[in-house]
């Protein structure tokens, strides 16, 4: 199996950057918008992610991911 290159090219400074601007977001709406800040930072990490070769890409949503919670506690 042929290994291709793996790597993360994101700095530190942009990660902490973008955790305040999640941060910030959950506290200024209550943590109403959490949702789009975990997706946000998430999509942040994958875009600067390379394995084997091939760039991630998230898909999530912050709808997808407010649905799921709300079906996880009716469960």
């Amino acid at each position: 199996m042929p290994g291709g290159e793996s790597y993360f090219d994101g700095g530190l400074l942009q990660l902490i950057g973008w955790s305040i601007l999640g941060f910030l977001v959950t506290v200024c709406t209550f943590g109403i918008c959490y949702p789009w800040a975990i997706c946000m930072i998430y999509r942040w990490e994958a875009r600067h992610t390379v394995i084997d070769g091939k760039r991630l890409r998230f898909d999530g949503t912050a709808w997808g991911l407010f649905g799921l919670w709300i079906k996880w506690f009716l469960l």
